[in-house]
C-alpha cells in the first residue's frame, strides 16, 4: 500500500465510547478499545505485517503497559505515559534521530484530551530536547498549553 493514502482517525467522546478508524488504501478497518483502552502507534494495527515504522509495535506494547501499571487515569497520568522516555526500543516520546530509508523521524507533539471537561492540551514543540524530569525517572517534563473545546 502506499504511505500516504494510510490513515487513522480516533472518535471519543465524554462518556468514555471510543473507537479508531483505520484506513489503508481502499480499506477500512475499525478498531475497538481492548481492556478499556485504545492506543495507537504508527502502523496499521489492523494487519500487524504492514508495520514498515521502526519501534512502532514495541512503543503500543510500551503504552500499554505503562497505561496498565497506572493507579488512575487522569490528565496528569497521561501526560507521564506521553513523556516516557527509556532508552531501549519502545520509547513513548522519541528524540529525533536519522531513521535511514524513513529519514529523520521523531515526537512532533503530545495531545492529551479531558473530554469531560472540554480541555486539549498540546505539548509545545518536539519533546525529544526537553529535559529529564529527576534523575533516575524514564520520563521527560513536557509543558503543555491548555485549550477549552
Amino acid at each position: 500500500s502506499n504511505i500516504g493514502t494510510n490513515s487513522a482517525i480516533t472518535l471519543a467522546d465524554d462518556q468514555g465510547r471510543c473507537m479508531t478508524y483505520e484506513y489503508k488504501g481502499d480499506g477500512l478497518k475499525v478498531l475497538q478499545p481492548r481492556a478499556g483502552v485504545l492506543v495507537h502507534t504508527n502502523h496499521y494495527l489492523a494487519d500487524l505485517s504492514e508495520s514498515p515504522i521502526p519501534d512502532s509495535v514495541p512503543r503500543l506494547e510500551r503504552a500499554e503497559s505503562l497505561i496498565a501499571e497506572l493507579s488512575e487515569r487522569t490528565v496528569e497520568s497521561a501526560k507521564q505515559v506521553l513523556g516516557d522516555r527509556i532508552t531501549d526500543k519502545g520509547t513513548i516520546c522519541i528524540p529525533w534521530t536519522d531513521q535511514g530509508e524513513w529519514g529523520d523521524m521523531g515526537t512532533v507533539c503530545s495531545a492529551v484530551m479531558d473530554l469531560k471537561h472540554r480541555k486539549l492540551y498540546i505539548s509545545r514543540g518536539h519533546p525529544g530536547s526537553y529535559a529529564t524530569a529527576a534523575e533516575g525517572t524514564n520520563r521527560v517534563d513536557i509543558p503543555y498549553d491548555e485549550h477549552t473545546l
